[in-house]
């Protein structure tokens, strides 16, 4: 609990190759009461997986797809109607993120809270089209053309991801990642790759938690940087 609100984490999983460094980041963090597993896969080996992690971890809870679909992204959104509940704050995270700032939950739900007034709130994350565009127009990062904030961009292309891990990584090391906060930056009505994303319970719940589905990279997420003003999840 914080402030009176259960954190609730979630992500629609699940690619083991990737989990497996994403559920101890999670599950080690106090902050979070629960973490929900949205079963979308049919491989039996991932679904195994899960349903190890949810035996040995008491905070890992299963949500099987509500249609009884699982048709890869497309049916992920029927989840959100499972993330509505009055009094807790989610927070989403892509299956394939592979690193949580230290104190990630702590920071991300704290400013979700002081700002009641933003539908979604949203970290700087490594490999997402719009959070590259921001280190750009920080000076954070220097391409050798102009990249723009699209969703069809060279963020797709997995030569570009690659050089930009290596880059962030390279700040990982020297622990010189901070750097890279760019402050606050909002918008609306622009469709965003949400890698991870907070919300309250109740705010969703006027919707019955009907959203369209996300587009998925993997990714790396900073706390502190970025929030939607609008309705970037649909």
């Amino acid at each position: 609990m914080y402030k009176n609100f259960k954190i609730i984490a979630n992500t629609a999983a699940g690619r083991r190759r990737y989990m497996r460094w994403l559920i101890p980041q999670v599950v080690a963090d106090d902050l979070v009461d629960r973490y929900d597993l949205w079963v979308n896969t049919t491989n039996k080996e991932d679904i195994a997986f899960m349903e190890k992690c949810a035996e040995f971890f008491p905070k890992i809870n299963l949500i099987y797809q509500p249609d009884g679909i699982v048709n890869g992204i497309a049916s992920i959104n029927a989840f959100y109607s499972k993330a509505c509940d009055e009094d807790s704050i989610y927070i989403k995270l892509d299956d394939d993120l592979l690193w949580l700032e230290p104190g990630f939950f702590e920071k991300m739900v704290r400013f979700r809270i002081e700002h009641p007034e933003f539908w979604i709130v949203s970290p700087l994350v490594i490999n997402n089209m719009l959070s590259t565009y921001i280190l750009q127009a920080k000076d954070k990062l220097k391409f050798n053309a102009y990249f723009k904030p699209k969703v069809d961009t060279l963020i797709r292309d997995g030569k570009f991801a690659a050089q930009l891990h290596k880059w962030f990584l390279s700040k990982l090391e020297t622990k010189s990642y901070e750097q890279l906060h760019s402050g606050i930056n909002t918008w609306g009505l622009t469709r965003f790759s949400i890698n991870s994303i907070i919300w309250y319970g109740s705010d969703l719940q006027k919707y019955t938690g009907g959203v369209k589905y996300p587009v998925m990279m993997r990714s790396i997420c900073l706390s502190s940087n970025r929030r939607n003003l609008d309705v970037g999840v649909a």
